[in-house]
């Protein structure tokens, strides 16, 4: 694992608040943060943990039960690329 959670969650909510996309923060007990994200008319789920970064699309197909994300991150640069191309 090659990030650090507190940067990139800060990265993240400065990109959301930049370009005025609607987003809204949970923080739990054990260091986990999720991160709902509101977006044209599409609804995105970040999830930051100690060992990965997890980016989902919850929609009709994928309504979003679950704790296991569409795409994995181990590292940054890949998710910050992801992050981009998707949400900024």
């Amino acid at each position: 694992m090659n990030y650090n959670q507190d940067d990139v969650k800060e990265y993240i909510l400065k990109a959301l608040i930049k370009e005025g996309i609607k987003h809204e923060i949970h923080d739990f007990e054990s260091g986990v943060s999720i991160i709902d994200v509101w977006h044209g008319n599409k609804f995105y789920v970040i999830q930051l943990e100690i060992e990965l970064i997890g980016l989902s699309l919850v929609d009709d197909e994928n309504p979003g039960f679950d704790t296991i994300p569409d795409e994995r991150f181990f590292e940054f640069e890949p998710f910050e690329k992801r992050f981009n191309e998707v949400l900024v």
